[in-house]
């Protein structure tokens, strides 16, 4: 789903607010991707742009260039972007490697994995595919963490609405 077939945006918060007012994370993910060959090779760019509800001079984001080999089925996506942080850019890039595979109709399995400076970020989740919302859950670790010898996981979940034209 997105405005046209190339282009996508996409919104997003973590609603802290609902803790004790909190102060909250909202952002804006614009993307545009071309097919190069359909359903085997795109390629895109994008940004994720950001900001903290009740903080002061809190912008943050990336940007980035992507590519992605497969279709919606199986796919391999592998990105480098740079993060942004109040006006100041990274000096070092970042760089993403996800993928995804349908396993049945309304199940994908997931991974979305980034390494930022010398530290990996890994996942591994599912996807569940309603009629009107799909469903994401998973957990990630910092690579950090397997160098001490111990294992720990924070959990994701998040929740897609689609908005827009329906993709082809």
């Amino acid at each position: 789903y997105g405005i046209t077939n190339n282009l996508t945006v996409g919104v997003g918060v973590i609603p802290l607010f609902l803790f004790d007012g909190t102060s909250s994370p909202i952002w804006i993910t614009p993307k545009f991707s071309i097919p190069v060959v359909k359903d085997k090779f795109n390629v895109g760019v994008g940004g994720l742009l950001g900001t903290v509800l009740g903080e002061e001079e809190t912008g943050f984001g990336i940007l980035y260039g992507a590519f992605t080999v497969g279709d919606r089925n199986r796919n391999l996506n592998v990105g480098v972007g740079y993060g942004y942080f109040d006006g100041t850019l990274a000096d070092r890039p970042v760089i993403n490697i996800s993928g995804m595979l349908r396993l049945s109709p309304k199940f994908y399995l997931i991974s979305e994995n980034y390494i930022i400076q010398d530290v990996g970020l890994i996942s591994l989740g599912g996807r569940v595919n309603f009629r009107k919302v799909s469903l994401d859950f998973g957990l990630y670790t910092v690579t950090e963490i397997f160098e001490s010898g111990s294992f720990a996981a924070v959990p994701l979940i998040s929740v897609g609405i689609p908005f827009g034209n329906p993709a082809e």
